[in-house]
């Protein structure tokens, strides 16, 4: 039995799509991921978003292929001024899901070889992943058009100080005296 979740018993469902119930031919399903789709996943990488996913699923006799395509924003932290900003993203995927006797793991990672059982596919997580992504390692604040936050930039370089280079911090003073003894 699964337990149940506190946002519903299957908080994925809406990302579900059941190609088994579909024509030969292109399918095409619009998402708009915003915090609710974030809080799903247990990762504080990402937790607050406006991006629009584009799904196109085409269906053939012994293969799917879907192209899923996003844009939008994602808000993030400077990595430098650690300032909040709303991080430009976009990106697509192309996955292709092939039958097989039953469900394999191979080398490709683009391929996903289902069971003839399989009826649906819940694209959740490789929205997620996608999304996830398209986030460089490094953030900063010219990258969203903004500038970084000022003050926070002088102290990083040390302009802020209340002394001089040459006086010394008082509290080192002490730290000296014990040294002597």
């Amino acid at each position: 039995m699964q337990p149940v979740l506190k946002f519903g018993l299957n908080p994925f469902k809406e990302y579900e799509i059941e190609f088994v119930k579909l024509s030969n031919g292109e399918h095409s399903y619009k998402y708009n991921i915003r915090e609710d789709f974030f809080a799903l996943f247990e990762n504080d990488l990402v937790t607050k978003g406006d991006i629009k996913v584009d799904v196109t699923l085409e269906k053939r006799d012994s293969f799917y292929e879907v192209m899923v395509n996003h844009k939008g924003t994602i808000n993030v932290s400077c990595d430098r001024c650690l300032d909040p900003i709303s991080y430009p993203v976009e990106g697509e995927q192309r996955l292709v899901l092939k039958l097989a006797e039953e469900e394999e793991e191979k080398e490709d990672e683009n391929v996903l070889y289902i069971s003839l059982e399989t009826q649906s596919i819940n694209l959740a997580q490789t929205m997620y992943e996608l999304i996830s992504l398209s986030l460089p390692m490094v953030r900063y604040c010219e990258d969203a058009s903004k500038e970084c936050n000022r003050q926070m930039v002088d102290k990083i370089n040390g302009k802020d100080r209340t002394y001089t280079s040459e006086e010394t911090d008082p509290r080192w003073n002490k730290l000296k005296d014990l040294y002597k003894k």
